[in-house]
């Protein structure tokens, strides 16, 4: 399981954890627990052992 944090593509931390069985890249349409499908605009790795999340995900909130 691949654990990301999500923010809006303007850096905006929506606050929203998530979790995926793949790895996401840039261009992937996600759902995200709120029921909102949204388009990854950039994917920040975490190369740190203690975090609990592989990266943070920017994303396109207005995609459909």
């Amino acid at each position: 399981m691949f654990r990301y944090r999500i923010h809006d593509n303007d850096g905006t931390d929506l606050e929203i954890d998530a979790g995926y069985a793949v790895l996401i890249q840039p261009g992937d349409k996600i759902h995200l627990a709120d029921g909102r499908r949204v388009e990854v605009f950039d994917v920040v790795p975490i190369n740190d052992e203690a975090s609990q999340y592989h990266g943070l995900l920017r994303v396109a909130v207005g995609a459909s």
